[in-house]
């Protein structure tokens, strides 16, 4: 569709990506999936209408999450669908166990870390509630994986496959980001690498937990 004629001003992907504080990707991406308007001209560019992007900023301004973190959660699940569709799972030894069911509920529990990380992040007065949840999403990570017969290493490389994409994903909008201090940037990989580091510790209690009652259950059969 070409950009109708009028007084509405037309800008480019990259000065439309300036103005939110974006990378080009992150917004390309918005677009792909209809999540921001867009039109392109006859030689296939994009271009965004000035009116909607700074709607967009007031409406991120009047929200209760800072807009770099619904920029990173985004960011996260576009890379996660992207290293899927690319296949690169398939490489991993844990993700070819898994049938489809298991693949699913592999899915929906990186979609909801993202989602607790959107919503914690950047609350300090909700941290020990932020723990709690992600304590519990460290458990439920490991009945998934023992419905699998997953061994505890093939289950932290899963843990480690969608925290790497997260942390990435921080990075990546740090890199492209001027509008926020280093100060605050470091206090948001704090945080996060808090909510993983207790995700992680509940997987592998929850892995120790079952291997004693599973020895305990075997020395009562003797």
């Amino acid at each position: 569709m070409t950009p109708p004629p009028g007084e509405q001003e037309w800008i480019s992907l990259s000065e439309a990506a300036e103005l939110l504080g974006v990378h080009p990707n992150t917004l390309r991406h918005w677009a792909d999936q209809g999540e921001f308007p867009s039109v392109r001209t006859p030689g296939g560019h994009r271009r965004f209408r000035r009116a909607d992007v700074e709607a967009y900023l007031n409406r991120s301004q009047r929200t209760s999450h800072p807009p770099a973190i619904h920029i990173l959660v985004q960011s996260a699940l576009g890379q996660t669908r992207l290293g899927i569709g690319e296949g690169d799972l398939y490489q991993e030894d844990w993700y070819v166990r898994l049938d489809e069911a298991g693949q699913k509920a592999y899915g929906g529990l990186g979609r909801e870390i993202l989602k607790a990380v959107s919503v914690y992040l950047g609350q300090p007065q909700k941290r020990a509630e932020g723990i709690a949840k992600f304590q519990d999403l460290g458990r439920r990570h490991a009945r998934v994986a023992r419905r699998y017969n997953l061994t505890i290493r093939q289950t932290v490389a899963a843990y480690l496959y969608f925290r790497d994409f997260l942390l990435n994903s921080t990075l990546q909008i740090i890199e492209a980001m001027t509008s926020e201090s280093v100060a605050h940037w470091h206090e948001t990989l704090r945080q996060i690498n808090l909510f993983l580091d207790e995700m992680l510790l509940a997987l592998v209690e929850s892995f120790e937990e079952q291997e004693r009652k599973d020895r305990a259950s075997r020395e009562g059969v003797r």
